[in-house]
């Protein structure tokens, strides 16, 4: 039997829908175990508190805690605390030093929130930071929507900071915001969604309907193509030496930093799985 994937997702979740099914897409996963969660943009603790509320509910047993606050917070729909303890943080880093090494080769990193927990993180692993396959969605190449992409310009320096460390895989927003990936409420499959009973499907419904009644109308499914990612399905990648700009933008330059970037992704191919897996998962 081969053996699974450790995986530590690192997630400003309960704001932008994306999180939270990226997170149902990684639990419908065999080949993957979930080890721990590290909430980013923080607002008191409460998006850890709520989704360990939720996995108390689901009978998870997966560790949450709680990251850092960078005083943003704006993109939260949960007002409600439902847990009462959560870790403290510096268990976060034992926890992937202990599974780094144990199976260095199958220990990833799913980074889908500002990037200040990562630039921390890796300033404590130093040498050990090599061995950790780190999956970023955010940055662009280009402006989106007139600005820096999300979760770089929450913490420009913190990005700047990860950036210098080779060998990352990026999703960026120049292959993200795709039509391909829109939705919204009278999309078909979301009627579907709300269609679904269940914990799980309600506190989805719940964040999807709160964000587009709230903030935009429409939203992208951004976060859940690192899960892809890390399946090897779906995408490829190319090498890019690049620098991260003052501005928040990706730019080429042969002086710069060796990552990996999307090179192509099959969005057909990766909607169909993702949405099995989604209903799979809700109707358990």
């Amino acid at each position: 039997m081969t053996e699974r994937q450790s995986v530590f997702l690192d997630t400003d979740i309960f704001g932008d829908p994306d999180d939270l099914f990226a997170l149902i897409y990684l639990l419908g996963q065999a080949e993957i175990a979930l080890e721990a969660v590290m909430t980013v943009d923080e607002l008191k603790q409460l998006r850890a508190r709520v989704l360990q509320g939720l996995f108390v509910q689901l009978n998870l047993s997966v560790s949450v805690f709680s990251g850092k606050d960078i005083g943003d917070g704006k993109y939260f729909v949960f007002e409600e605390s439902q847990a009462e303890y959560l870790e403290p943080t510096s268990s976060f880093l034992s926890l992937i030093r202990e599974k780094l090494a144990q199976a260095a080769d199958r220990t990833t990193y799913l980074s889908i929130g500002p990037l200040t927990n990562l630039a921390e993180l890796l300033d404590q692993l130093r040498e050990q930071a090599s061995q950790l396959k780190i999956i970023v969605m955010g940055g662009s190449f280009q402006p989106q929507f007139g600005r820096a992409e999300h979760n770089i310009r929450l913490d420009i320096p913190a990005a700047q900071r990860v950036a210098l460390r080779s060998g990352i895989y990026w999703i960026t927003a120049d292959n993200s915001v795709s039509s391909k990936l829109q939705i919204s409420q009278d999309h078909w499959w979301i009627q579907e969604l709300n269609a679904q009973p269940g914990i799980l499907a309600e506190i989805l419904k719940q964040n999807v309907g709160r964000f587009h009644s709230r903030f935009y109308p429409n939203s992208y499914l951004h976060d859940p193509l690192v899960v892809s990612a890390a399946l090897g399905k779906h995408m490829t990648f190319e090498s890019k030496k690049v620098r991260l700009s003052d501005e928040g933008y990706f730019v080429e330059d042969e002086t710069g930093v060796e990552h990996f970037f999307v090179k192509t992704i099959d969005y057909e191919g990766f909607l169909e799985d993702f949405r099995k897996a989604v209903m799979s998962k809700l109707k358990a």
